[in-house]
């Protein structure tokens, strides 16, 4: 693993998680998903989540998703700066972009808690692999990216603005 801003940049890539088929078809989301479908209803159930203390969430394995390593490791000109991680909870598929590509990265979620906890492993990944004198490029943007038209969050700077 490396870290530290690569300084690529090429047209925006936007990370749709890679594991969704799996996660979604869980038992345990199966179990915690209500029947509810509206943006509305998805952002009071996520935020609500990520509020619970102790809460074990399928999709965070504590470490980057295997599928989009694979994925890097198959496509590696997927992989560009900026990335937007749409829904990017704890933030570890970001974090590895940002520290081991060396990309520019957008972590989006609609849960501060979420963004919280991914700042904080954040900075416990820049500790360990001692990149404190180097630049990691990652910004974390409390948003509902089903909104229309787009936060100002996300929308108002950065490689995403309209």
């Amino acid at each position: 693993e490396g870290c530290g801003f690569g300084g690529h940049r090429t047209t925006p890539r936007i990370l749709a998680a890679v594991t969704v088929r799996k996660t979604w078809t869980s038992p345990t989301m199966r179990q915690l998903w209500p029947t509810a479908a509206t943006s509305q209803d998805m952002l009071v159930f996520f935020r609500g989540l990520y509020r619970q203390q102790g809460m074990l969430l399928p999709w965070d394995i504590g470490r980057t998703q295997p599928d989009l390593v694979a994925l890097q490791s198959d496509r590696p000109e997927l992989f560009a700066s900026p990335m937007l991680d749409v829904g990017a909870g704890f933030g570890e598929s970001s974090i590895w972009l940002a520290t081991a590509l060396g990309l520019q990265v957008v972590a989006c979620d609609v849960s501060a808690e979420a963004l919280a906890e991914a700042q904080r492993r954040l900075e416990a990944k820049v500790e360990q692999l001692g990149c404190k004198g180097q630049q990691v490029s990652m910004k974390l943007v409390e948003s509902n990216i089903l909104d229309d038209p787009p936060s100002q969050a996300l929308a108002a700077e950065g490689p995403f603005a309209a």
